[in-house]
C-alpha cells in the first residue's frame, strides 16, 4: 500500500508517515519498479532477525534503539506489477533468498516520495517447490486416513536438489560421525554444501571452515 510507511514495512508494524497520493497513476509505480531489478543494494528493516552484537535487530528496535543496518547486495530477477488499484497494487516477485519483500515495498514507497509498506505477502515458489504442487490441510488429511500419508509426503533429501553436494566414501562419513572436519575439493565458493554417500543417501550438511576444510553442521545418522 502506499501513501503510508510503518516502522516494521509491513502492516504489523506502527504508522510512521502519510502522504497524499492522489497524483499517482500506474505508470509512476512502473516506471519506479524497474529500479529495482537486476544487482541492488537493499538496506534490511530494523525489525529483522539480523543480529547486532549478537542481539536480534528486532529486539533492539522494539527497546527504541536505533538500529543501522548495513546495506546488503541482492539479485532481483523480476518484478512485476500485476494490479493497480490506486493507492494499493499487487505484484510478482523473483528474487534470491535473503531478499526482504518488506523493504522492497518501503522503498519502492520512498522511490514514488509517498511511503509505502507490505500488505500481505505470500510465497508462490522456493528453489525448485511451487505452491500448487502442495497438497492443502483437507487434502492431506486425507491421505492420513486412507493411510496414504507416506506417499504424499516428499523425502527430506529433496529439499535440497539445489543445494550444492560433493559425494563422499564411508570413511569420510565416519569422519563427519566424530564431528570431523573434512577437506574437500569443492566447485565455487558455496557457503553450504550437502554430503551424499556413494548411494546417494543424504549424510550432512556442511559448511566451510578455512580453505578447503569443511565441518558438519548437522549429521543425518542411517535410518532403518
Amino acid at each position: 500500500r502506499l501513501g503510508q510507511a510503518t516502522d516494521t514495512y509491513d502492516s504489523e508494524g506502527e504508522f510512521t508517515s502519510e502522504t497524499e497520493t492522489s497524483h499517482l497513476n500506474q505508470e509512476m509505480v512502473e516506471a519506479a519498479m524497474v529500479s529495482f531489478t537486476g544487482d541492488i543494494e537493499q538496506v534490511p528493516p530494523a525489525y529483522s532477525a539480523i543480529k547486532r552484537d549478537g542481539v536480534p535487530s528486532y529486539k533492539l528496535a522494539r527497546k527504541g534503539k536505533d538500529v543501522n543496518l548495513p546495506a546488503r547486495r541482492i539479485r532481483i530477477e523480476s518484478f512485476e506489477l500485476i494490479e493497480w488499484s490506486h493507492p494499493e497494487l499487487t505484484f510478482r516477485i523473483v528474487c534470491q533468498s535473503g531478499t526482504y519483500v518488506r523493504s522492497i515495498a518501503h522503498d519502492l514507497g520512498a522511490a514514488l516520495e509517498v511511503g509505502g509498506y507490505l500488505k500481505s505477502l505470500c510465497r508462490t515458489g522456493s528453489g525448485s517447490w511451487r505452491v500448487e504442487d502442495a497438497l492443502n490441510l483437507t487434502a492431506l488429511e486425507q491421505a492420513a486416513a486412507d493411510g496414504r500419508l507416506k506417499s504424499v509426503i516428499r523425502p527430506f533429501s529433496d529439499v535440497l536438489t539445489d543445494m550444492p553436494g560433493v559425494t563422499i566414501t564411508e570413511k569420510e562419513i565416519a569422519q563427519l560421525g566424530y564431528g570431523q572436519e573434512l577437506p574437500l575439493e569443492v566447485e565455487g565458493r558455496p557457503e553450504i554444501i550437502c554430503a551424499r554417500a556413494e548411494t546417494g543417501r543424504l549424510v550432512a550438511i556442511l559448511v566451510p571452515d578455512g580453505t578447503n576444510r569443511w565441518r558438519p553442521k548437522k549429521v543425518f545418522p542411517e535410518t532403518g
